[in-house]
């Protein structure tokens, strides 16, 4: 029972692509954790997602130390052409950013964005307030026009009781379930 073999190509539901994405990227990282303890070699890892996330692993020291160690080897450029199609700078300009806001160096961005959502939280919050004021006056409008119909007819009622009464060849106790 062998197992078959996976052709590879892109996935095209976008879901599907987001697991395969994290699940391959928790094996290639244990995969990179493994070749470092069994070989004892320094191991860097980069992946970027497709949202550009960054997502690294360094076995010993950072992998900003891994990469300058690339850059300053001799035979780097044969193995991959150039540094930049192996690292390139934009991404990981973009990397170090996004690393800078989540160690809180770059806090004032991350307050602008809080506070753009904690504006449109209370734009919300006030429009909540305004249809419940609006549901309010509607509700209370509805028992006011209940009450009238019910005043309506109470009095087309009492209308229709005295038309019988004045006319005397009607018995209105036969009419009311005396008799």
């Amino acid at each position: 029972m062998g197992e078959e073999d996976i052709k590879i190509r892109k996935v095209e539901n976008s879901a599907a692509r987001q697991a395969t994405f994290s699940k391959r990227r928790r094996s290639l990282f244990k995969k990179a954790h493994e070749l470092a303890v069994l070989c004892d070699v320094p191991v860097g890892l980069v992946v970027f997602s497709e949202s550009r996330k960054l997502y690294e692993y360094s076995s010993s020291s950072t992998v900003r130390d891994i990469f300058s160690k690339y850059d300053e080897h001799p035979k780097a450029e044969k193995h991959f052409g150039t540094t930049d199609v192996a690292r390139p700078e934009t991404e990981i300009s973009e990397g170090s950013n996004l690393i800078r806001n989540l160690r809180g160096e770059d806090i004032e961005d991350i307050e602008a964005i809080v506070q753009s959502g904690h504006c449109r939280e209370y734009e919300l919050m006030e429009q909540i307030t305004q249809l419940q004021a609006k549901v309010k006056n509607l509700s209370e409008e509805n028992k006011q026009l209940k009450h009238e119909i019910g005043g309506l007819n109470s009095q087309k009622m009492v209308e229709g009781i005295q038309r019988m009464e004045d006319d005397e060849s009607f018995d209105v106790s036969l009419r009311l379930g005396y008799v």
